[in-house]
């Protein structure tokens, strides 16, 4: 009779071994799990941004940010590029440049340069009315098409469809235009148009 004690007690302590090491079997791999997710968002930063005019909440990560904050600073910067008038284009440039990726502000302010230029030079106004949007978050691209008026005094010298492109680039969560300009309607991811001054 002892013997069938100390051998059900023997099952019941082997039990609670073989319990134990399934429970840290499954700890380990929690543990494991754990640190590949640490070493996978190392050096990743989520942060919440406000843009300059808010209508929803947005995330921007270290490389790549929400499609609707994309969109809401594209929108931005469109609005920035082509509602002007002589009065304030240099200001609204500007206020551009300060996003333009350090290696491709050369590019893009000789393009605004000539943009004030011409339309100082013809004292023209212009307003762009969005009509809608395609936006590659893969790439941080967006396509923004449109309609811009171009006005000389009180009369509207023309009324013409545009797309453009604007490309961004996120570096540690801070958003930088890599490219901006205007791109054909039927081929918006094509060369950028050079306009003639």
């Amino acid at each position: 009779m002892e013997k069938t004690v100390y051998k059900n007690k023997l099952i019941k302590a082997l039990r609670r071994v073989q319990v134990n090491d399934l429970i840290l079997i499954i700890l380990a791999l929690c543990l494991l799990l754990t640190l590949a997710l640490a070493v996978k968002n190392m050096g990743r930063e989520r942060t919440i941004i406000v843009p300059p005019v808010v209508h929803d909440k947005f995330w921007v990560d270290s490389n790549d940010a929400d499609p609707k904050y994309l969109q809401e600073m594209a929108t931005y910067f469109i609005f920035l590029a082509n509602n002007v008038s002589p009065e304030n284009i240099e200001y609204q440039n500007s206020l551009i440049i300060n996003y333009v990726n350090p290696s491709e502000q050369g590019i893009l302010r000789t393009q605004l340069a000539q943009q004030a230029s011409r339309v100082k030079r013809n004292q023209l106004t212009t307003m762009f009315s969005i009509i809608g949007f395609k936006v590659d978050a893969g790439a941080n691209i967006v396509i923004i098409n449109g309609v811009l008026k171009s006005i000389i005094g009180d009369k509207v010298v023309s009324t013409t469809e545009k797309s453009y492109r604007i490309s961004f680039q996120i570096i540690n969560g801070q958003l930088y235009i890599n490219e901006f300009g205007e791109v054909n309607n039927n081929d918006p991811f094509g060369e950028i148009i050079n306009e003639k001054q």
